[in-house]
């Protein structure tokens, strides 16, 4: 009889003490399988690092093809891109992306976010809220960029950002951005890929670009946006946003255009609409400018529209979606018009282009930019064909 008492006490002893202990490590495991899961359905992989709850990697390779109007044509590697995600903890990870080019390797964007909820806190090097994707689903998709975007948003910049939503307000969802970040330095940049020069022209094709992160001043932004649902998967987007800030060293090329250092009040007012039915997108986008005494404004108009193939066409495996799009827009300075000068020119691009998917996460854009100017004097030659390959992991 003792004896059995002593071996029901071991039962009870063990089943307290042992059993909850291998339960909580049956619960580790299936929480673990779950995020392994996520991650594949991501298609992202990675793994539990001893810092972090997880730690994913993914990222692209781009090849292209220009062909310039007034030059030889060229192809290589236009870049390698490497994605690194680490989750902290639960509503706080740290996001980053390395671009590899053939001359140099840089980061392209490293941010920590923290969220609670609909609102979150982010820092570090982001692009700027006014990009499309951010406060609304507008999404250039091509390769190359509008004007207004090489002129106002395609760098990042360091930030500190504020953001989040009110969902299910009057039918729709309110979308705002708050943030205080470096700013960008007055610079300039290529409308295309191609190194364009005329030798009537006093210097290379440019025009006025918001450069690379590193100007010392205070930028403020302030966004708004308004999402509305038509029925599960069309969206209407209407949204609005403002940064203003003080020049802080400009290219030598640019002072003058804008009176610094004597003028340097800076400031960036713009909307963009985004209609999403189906398969097709709609977006409009304008942006006013001031830098000192000089105004700026450039708008563009783009539509596309998806088809699906429901078996690839090519082999029963590639070829599964083509996307034609077209695009017109319009960039104009405010200023005399001086030929060997054209960061005072006006201009105008047409792009026409088809998105094609040839298998899972493998894709080809075809591009055509067809430029014009409005130079002070005569005409320049510097339309571009573009084909990329991309592949993304």
């Amino acid at each position: 009889m003792k004896k059995g008492i002593w071996v029901l006490g071991f039962m009870l002893v063990f089943s307290v003490l042992v059993c909850p202990a291998s339960v909580d490590a049956s619960d580790r495991e299936i929480r673990e399988l779950e995020k392994r899961i996520k991650a594949l359905e991501e298609e992202k992989w990675g793994f539990r690092p001893d810092r972090a709850e997880w730690l994913e990697f993914g990222g692209e390779k781009r090849l292209e093809l220009i062909v310039p109007e007034k030059a030889d044509s060229y192809a290589g590697l236009d870049r390698v891109e490497i994605d690194l995600k680490a989750t902290i903890t639960e509503g706080v990870y740290s996001k980053g992306t390395l671009k590899f080019e053939e001359t140099r390797v840089e980061v392209d964007e490293w941010y920590t976010r923290f969220s609670l909820e609909d609102h979150w806190l982010k820092a570090g090097l982001t692009d700027r809220f006014i990009k499309p994707r951010d406060l609304d689903l507008g999404d250039r998709k091509t390769a190359g960029y509008p004007l207004g975007g090489i002129a106002f948003w395609r760098d990042e910049q360091y930030n500190l950002t504020f953001g989040g939503m009110f969902p299910e307000v009057m039918g729709g969802d309110i979308r705002y951005r708050l943030s205080y970040g470096s700013g960008l330095i007055l610079g300039r940049r290529r409308p295309g890929d191609h190194r364009f020069t005329d030798r009537g022209v006093g210097m290379e094709d440019m025009l006025i670009h918001d450069d690379d992160h590193g100007q010392l001043g205070d930028e403020i932004g302030l966004g708004l946006g308004y999402r509305y649902h038509f029925g599960e998967k069309d969206t209407l987007d209407l949204v609005g946003f403002g940064i203003w800030s003080r020049a802080n060293s400009p290219h030598a090329d640019v002072r003058g255009l804008i009176g610094w250092p004597k003028e340097k009040d800076q400031q960036r007012i713009g909307g963009r609409v985004v209609y999403r039915p189906g398969a097709s997108m709609f977006m409009a986008e304008y942006i006013d400018a001031k830098d000192g005494r000089l105004d700026r404004d450039a708008w563009y108009l783009q539509a596309s529209h998806k088809v699906e193939f429901p078996d690839p066409l090519i082999g029963g495996r590639f070829f599964t979606a083509v996307e034609p799009l077209i695009r017109y827009g319009e960039y104009d300075v405010d200023t005399a018009k001086v030929f060997r000068n054209p960061l005072t020119w006006d201009r105008e691009q047409l792009t026409l282009a088809l998105l094609c998917d040839i298998t899972k996460n493998v894709s080809l854009r075809l591009e055509c930019d067809i430029n014009d100017e409005r130079t002070g004097g005569r005409g320049i030659g510097n339309d571009e064909f573009r084909a990329q390959l991309r592949t993304r992991w």
